[in-house]
């Protein structure tokens, strides 16, 4: 399962019906808040989660430093940073919390790639 965070409704949408039509199952929310709701009632099956950097109210910065203080591990779930904003993705703190800092606009098919990457899809 794969937990996809944006604030923006088409882009959620979007790549939300691209990883479902790949077969897999996605939980969607449109803030950090409850982005982590859905990871604390869910965290033992997510094994991925995409989120956007800049959302109102807390960032996606905020909800991978949650996500890591629950799961006590980089390892899992694994964290991809998906944002507009050239500088958050190389804020060093981005860096050391998520696996991967990708720049939007992506195909869906690198998220889907970069999801499935040692066999977490």
């Amino acid at each position: 399962m794969f937990l996809l965070v944006d604030d923006d409704l088409d882009i959620l949408d979007f790549y939300c019906e691209y990883l479902q039509s790949r077969g897999a199952l996605v939980l969607c929310a449109r803030s950090a808040a409850s982005a982590l709701s859905m990871y604390k009632k869910y965290a033992d099956e997510i094994r991925g989660v995409i989120s956007d950097g800049e959302m109102p109210g807390e960032n996606g910065i905020w909800l991978a430093e949650r996500i890591r203080e629950i799961s006590g591990t980089h390892e899992s779930p694994r964290l991809i940073l998906f944002s507009g904003n050239e500088s958050m993705l190389r804020e060093p703190k981005a860096m050391r919390l998520f696996n991967q800092c990708i720049a939007k606009p992506e195909k869906p098919e690198v998220l889907w790639q970069l999801l499935s990457e040692r066999d977490i899809g």
